[in-house]
Formats: structure tokens, C-alpha cells, sequence
């Protein structure tokens, strides 16, 4: 409870983010850093986007950190959706003060399902995402 309200406070401006040294040793958040998408969406939603701005200031704060975000896709071989999730996450980064030599991109298709055969839409949702890994 505590960390969500640091993390409230920042975003509202109350705080600074170096004032919250707790964020930066102790993300909010697991990884992989996961983001669903909804059927040929590349769109990011507001609560991904307000853990991309946390990922962003602690990318800010250890420049040493590299990640890879890797775009998925359902349904098949599309590279072109699962590289411009990833891409999207990567300018929306950037657009946030992450240095380009911290990050790297790539789309996967088929070479990485969470679910191998998918059987309903709860599988085609599993394998629609992008994972930010800490490299």
C-alpha cells in the first residue's frame, strides 16, 4: 500500500522520483514485464502506460540496465503486428527519456507462444503481448 501511494504521488507531481528510492530497488512490478493487446491492436492501455512511465524512470536512474522487448502475436506468422507492438513500446520508452542504447526490439511470430496450439480466445489473448525483459 505504501509504494502505491509513493507511486500516486509521483505521477500527481507531489513527489519527485528520486524522493521514492524505493521504486528504484523495488519495481512494482515482475518480470517479464508483460503487455496484452487486444486482436490486431498495437494499442497500449493506461495502466501500461503508467508502468512504462515507472519502467522509464528507473531505466532513467540505472543506466547500466539494458531490456529487450519482444513483440508477440496469435493466430500465426505476423511479424508486422508482434515488431510494431514492440516498436510502440519502444518509441513510448524513448518519448520518456530512455536512452536507445539501453533498449533493443524484435517481433516474434510463432517462435515463442505461451500457448502452442490455441484453442479459444483466452489462448489467442496469452499470445498476444510484448515482453520487456531485463537483460
Amino acid at each position: 500500500m505504501k509504494l502505491l501511494l509513493k507511486m500516486l504521488f509521483v505521477f500527481s507531481g507531489f513527489l519527485s522520483f528520486s524522493q521514492t528510492d524505493s521504486l528504484t530497488s523495488e519495481l512494482p512490478f515482475d518480470f517479464p514485464l508483460i503487455i496484452r493487446y487486444q486482436n490486431n491492436s498495437a494499442s497500449i492501455s493506461h495502466v501500461n502506460r503508467l508502468r512504462l512511465n515507472i519502467l522509464s524512470e528507473y531505466l532513467k536512474e540505472v543506466p547500466s540496465q539494458q531490456i529487450l522487448i519482444e513483440g508477440h502475436v496469435c493466430c500465426g506468422p505476423d511479424m508486422r503486428v508482434s515488431r510494431k507492438r514492440a516498436k510502440r513500446v519502444y518509441k513510448m520508452l524513448r518519448k520518456l527519456g530512455v536512452p536507445k542504447n539501453q533498449m533493443e526490439y524484435v517481433g516474434r511470430s510463432f517462435d515463442a507462444p505461451k500457448v502452442e496450439k490455441e484453442k479459444n480466445e483466452v489462448d489467442k489473448n496469452l499470445n498476444r503481448r510484448v515482453e520487456i525483459h531485463l537483460k
